[in-house]
C-alpha cells in the first residue's frame, strides 16, 4: 500500500472519529447477524448492540456488508 497526502488524510479522519469503545471488525462480525435479524423484524435494538450502528459509521467496508445483508432475501423466499 503506498502513502499519499489522501490516504494520510482518510486515515486521520477515521482516528479522529474512532473512539475508545468501538469495536474492531471482527468483533462486528460476530454480531451483525443478531443486529440485522432484529432490524429486519422491527424490534428494538438492544444497548449492547448499539455498537455495530457505530462501526459502520467509521469502517466503510463494514457499511458494504450491512447494506447487502439488509439487501439480502430472507430464506425460503
Amino acid at each position: 500500500m503506498s502513502w499519499n497526502s489522501k490516504r494520510a488524510s482518510a486515515l486521520a479522519k477515521l482516528t479522529a472519529v474512532t473512539r475508545p469503545d468501538e469495536i474492531p471488525c471482527d468483533d462486528w462480525l460476530d454480531l451483525v447477524a443478531e443486529y440485522v435479524d432484529l432490524l429486519k423484524a422491527g424490534a428494538e435494538i438492544p444497548t449492547r448492540l448499539g455498537a455495530v450502528k457505530d462501526h459502520v459509521e467509521v469502517c466503510p467496508e463494514c457499511a458494504e456488508e450491512l447494506a447487502a445483508l439488509l439487501d439480502a432475501p430472507e430464506p425460503g423466499i
